[in-house]
Protein backbone atom coordinates (compact mmCIF):
# COMPACT_ATOMS: atom_id res chain seq x y z
CA UNK A 1 0.00 0.00 0.00
CA UNK A 2 1.32 3.39 -0.99
CA UNK A 3 1.04 5.92 1.78
CA UNK A 4 1.56 9.61 1.89
CA UNK A 5 0.63 10.74 -1.60
CA UNK A 6 0.59 14.53 -1.90
CA UNK A 7 -2.67 16.36 -2.51
CA UNK A 8 -3.04 17.37 -6.20
CA UNK A 9 -3.82 20.98 -5.17
CA UNK A 10 -2.55 23.23 -2.37
CA UNK A 11 -5.94 23.07 -0.63
CA UNK A 12 -6.62 20.06 1.63
CA UNK A 13 -10.28 20.93 2.19
CA UNK A 14 -12.56 18.04 1.17
CA UNK A 15 -15.80 19.34 -0.33
CA UNK A 16 -17.32 15.87 -0.81
CA UNK A 17 -15.74 12.75 0.62
CA UNK A 18 -15.55 9.29 -0.88
CA UNK A 19 -18.74 7.23 -0.97
CA UNK A 20 -22.34 8.27 -0.55
CA UNK A 21 -23.34 11.77 0.43
CA UNK A 22 -26.63 13.67 0.36
CA UNK A 23 -26.83 16.81 -1.75
CA UNK A 24 -28.49 19.38 0.54
CA UNK A 25 -29.87 21.37 -2.40
CA UNK A 26 -31.47 18.57 -4.44
CA UNK A 27 -31.83 16.19 -1.47
CA UNK A 28 -30.55 13.36 -3.65
CA UNK A 29 -27.98 10.79 -2.65
CA UNK A 30 -24.84 10.75 -4.75
CA UNK A 31 -22.19 8.05 -4.76
CA UNK A 32 -18.85 9.76 -5.09
CA UNK A 33 -16.26 7.48 -6.77
CA UNK A 34 -13.48 9.71 -5.46
CA UNK A 35 -13.11 12.88 -3.45
CA UNK A 36 -13.80 16.48 -4.37
CA UNK A 37 -11.15 18.88 -3.05
CA UNK A 38 -12.34 22.46 -2.69
CA UNK A 39 -10.03 24.83 -4.57
CA UNK A 40 -10.52 28.10 -6.50
CA UNK A 41 -11.22 27.68 -10.22
CA UNK A 42 -7.97 27.86 -12.20
CA UNK A 43 -5.83 26.30 -9.45
CA UNK A 44 -2.90 24.20 -10.60
CA UNK A 45 -3.65 20.46 -10.41
CA UNK A 46 -0.55 18.28 -10.00
CA UNK A 47 0.04 14.58 -10.51
CA UNK A 48 0.22 12.84 -7.10
CA UNK A 49 2.74 10.34 -8.51
CA UNK A 50 4.70 9.84 -11.73
CA UNK A 51 3.00 7.95 -14.53
CA UNK A 52 1.78 7.98 -18.11
CA UNK A 53 -1.30 9.80 -19.36
CA UNK A 54 -3.61 6.98 -20.45
CA UNK A 55 -6.61 9.17 -21.26
CA UNK A 56 -7.60 12.80 -21.74
CA UNK A 57 -11.35 13.05 -22.07
CA UNK A 58 -14.41 15.21 -21.49
CA UNK A 59 -17.46 13.84 -19.72
CA UNK A 60 -20.71 15.54 -18.72
CA UNK A 61 -20.65 16.15 -14.98
CA UNK A 62 -16.88 15.64 -14.84
CA UNK A 63 -15.70 18.24 -17.32
CA UNK A 64 -12.24 17.60 -18.67
CA UNK A 65 -10.50 14.64 -17.07
CA UNK A 66 -7.06 13.11 -17.11
CA UNK A 67 -6.24 9.50 -16.19
CA UNK A 68 -2.68 8.61 -15.19
CA UNK A 69 -1.41 5.05 -15.24
CA UNK A 70 1.22 4.57 -12.54
CA UNK A 71 2.51 1.21 -13.88
CA UNK A 72 2.07 -0.65 -10.57
CA UNK A 73 -1.62 -1.38 -10.99
CA UNK A 74 -2.53 2.06 -9.65
CA UNK A 75 -4.33 4.74 -11.65
CA UNK A 76 -5.41 8.23 -10.68
CA UNK A 77 -8.23 10.24 -12.23
CA UNK A 78 -8.25 14.04 -12.14
CA UNK A 79 -11.60 15.53 -13.17
CA UNK A 80 -13.61 18.75 -13.16
CA UNK A 81 -10.68 20.42 -14.91
CA UNK A 82 -11.15 23.74 -16.71
CA UNK A 83 -8.08 23.05 -18.86
CA UNK A 84 -5.69 20.17 -19.48
CA UNK A 85 -1.89 20.58 -19.64
CA UNK A 86 -0.92 17.07 -20.79
CA UNK A 87 -1.45 14.89 -23.85
CA UNK A 88 -2.39 11.24 -24.05
CA UNK A 89 0.72 9.02 -23.94
CA UNK A 90 2.88 11.64 -22.22
CA UNK A 91 5.11 10.74 -19.27
CA UNK A 92 4.27 12.85 -16.23
CA UNK A 93 6.42 13.37 -13.14
CA UNK A 94 5.03 13.57 -9.62
CA UNK A 95 4.12 17.18 -8.95
CA UNK A 96 3.84 18.05 -12.64
CA UNK A 97 0.72 19.98 -13.65
CA UNK A 98 -1.97 17.94 -15.41
CA UNK A 99 -4.25 20.97 -15.77
CA UNK A 100 -6.25 23.64 -13.98
CA UNK A 101 -9.22 23.06 -11.69
CA UNK A 102 -12.71 24.02 -12.75
CA UNK A 103 -16.13 24.53 -11.29
CA UNK A 104 -19.49 22.81 -11.56
CA UNK A 105 -22.95 23.25 -10.05
CA UNK A 106 -21.43 21.88 -6.80
CA UNK A 107 -18.80 24.61 -6.59
CA UNK A 108 -15.12 25.08 -7.36
CA UNK A 109 -13.12 21.90 -6.84
CA UNK A 110 -10.98 19.19 -8.37
CA UNK A 111 -12.25 15.61 -8.41
CA UNK A 112 -9.68 12.89 -7.61
CA UNK A 113 -10.11 9.13 -7.94
CA UNK A 114 -7.67 6.37 -7.06
CA UNK A 115 -7.92 2.90 -8.58
CA UNK A 116 -5.96 -0.29 -8.02
CA UNK A 117 -6.54 -2.53 -11.04
CA UNK A 118 -10.36 -2.60 -11.23
CA UNK A 119 -10.91 -1.65 -7.61
CA UNK A 120 -11.84 1.84 -6.52
CA UNK A 121 -10.03 3.10 -3.44
CA UNK A 122 -10.71 5.98 -1.08
CA UNK A 123 -8.06 8.59 -1.97
CA UNK A 124 -8.32 10.16 1.50
CA UNK A 125 -6.69 7.06 2.99
CA UNK A 126 -3.62 7.58 0.75
CA UNK A 127 -3.15 11.34 0.86
CA UNK A 128 -0.92 12.99 3.42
Amino acid sequence: KQSGLPFPVTSHKILHGYGTYRNPVTNTQTNNPGIDISTPRGSNVSAVASGTVSLVHWLPGYGSLVILDHKNGYRTVYANLSSVAVKQGAAVNAGQSVGKSGESVDGEFVHLELWYQRQRLNPSAYLK
